[in-house]
């Protein structure tokens, strides 16, 4: 016998397909439901509102529901999506922290929250026509873990410290999250890392150097070593740290022409340039002095120091007045 294909079969096959596809969309997304409220005493402004928030298509009054997040960032919030079912979004609008959605209070029904995913959530039958309510959504988190080296380093997540040398925090799963290592005499390092799932991602962070070294020793020792016209120790001056880049090094000591030039310090390595200075004496200007004196043997002084008798000649004296 062959069986008749009624339209009442047609229906309900086509409810069996619709049921299986829903069931499919629910629930795959991090996001939650966390609390479901009417604000007491909340009634909908309508001297401020336009017509699609204060009506449906069918000219029955809406009410406002107002969404907000709990445990992850507004960022992460205005990338939800809505979706209706069973009922009628009128107007959607997102201001101060929050998605505004004015619903329609005469139809029961769901609405698909799309993120990640897909997540429904149910509405209540009863809603009151020009009331307020407010859902609360949370979303499950994954967890991103950094340990840095080296273990002084300053780390933030999404700007915000989190810890030195070891550091933690909860991050929303599918959304950009922004890391930063910093420590002195060292490169900063930032970056991003996504989260598709609830897991736990550990980072270990080993930062660059932002400086070499530099040795510097002279002939004679014990010569001041200025680095950018700053003191910075003396001769000799061994496997110190120095920034990166380019210096000025100087080399003085009294009695001597002080020595300069320009360096430049690759981040990581020695700079041994500067191992063998020799100094110079400083030249002094001299000249000659020839005394007589009649009768001779007269004792010469100059400045209270005595050079002996007359006739007397004093050969590299030092330039001056005496």
């Amino acid at each position: 016998m062959r069986e008749v294909i009624t339209l009442r079969h047609i229906l309900i096959l086509i409810c069996v397909m619709f049921w299986g596809v829903a069931s499919q969309a629910q629930n795959t997304s991090p996001v939650y439901a966390i609390e479901f409220n009417k604000i007491q005493n909340g009634i909908m402004d309508e001297g401020k509102l336009q017509k699609n928030q204060l009506e449906d298509y069918d000219n029955n009054p809406v009410c406002l529901v107002k969404v907000k997040a709990q445990g992850f960032d507004e960022a992460t919030l205005q990338k939800l999506i809505f979706v209706p079912r069973n009922i009628m979004i009128m107007h959607k609008a997102y201001e101060n922290g929050e998605y505004r959605l004015y619903v329609s209070s005469r139809k029961s029904g769901s609405i698909l929250i799309k993120y990640q995913g897909e997540y429904e959530f149910k509405l209540p039958y009863n809603l009151e026509p020009k009331k307020i309510y407010e859902l609360v959504l949370g979303m499950e988190t994954a967890t991103l873990n950094i340990i840095t080296t080296p273990d002084n380093a300053t780390i933030y997540i999404d700007d915000e410290k989190v810890g030195v040398g070891h550091g933690s925090k909860s991050v929303s799963i599918g959304a950009e999250h922004k890391y930063r290592v910093e420590c002195d005499d060292y490169i900063t390092e930032e970056n991003v890392v996504v989260f598709t799932e609830k897991e736990k991602k550990e980072l270990n962070i080993e930062l660059r150097p932002d400086f070499g070294y530099i040795t510097v020793k002279s002939t004679p020792g014990g010569a001041e070593v200025y680095i950018d016209k700053k003191k910075a120790g003396v001769t000799p001056y061994l496997m110190e740290k120095i920034k990166r880049g380019q210096h000025v090094v100087e080399v003085r000591k009294e009695g001597y022409e002080p020595f300069a030039n320009v360096v430049t310090i690759k981040a990581g390595e020695m700079n041994n340039q500067y191992e063998n200075v020799v100094l110079e004496a400083v030249r002094v200007a001299t000249g000659t002095l020839v005394l007589e004196s009649n009768p001779s043997g007269a004792v010469i002084t100059i400045d209270g120091r005595q050079y002996g008798q007359t006739p007397k000649t004093l050969t590299e004296f030092p330039a001056g007045t005496y």
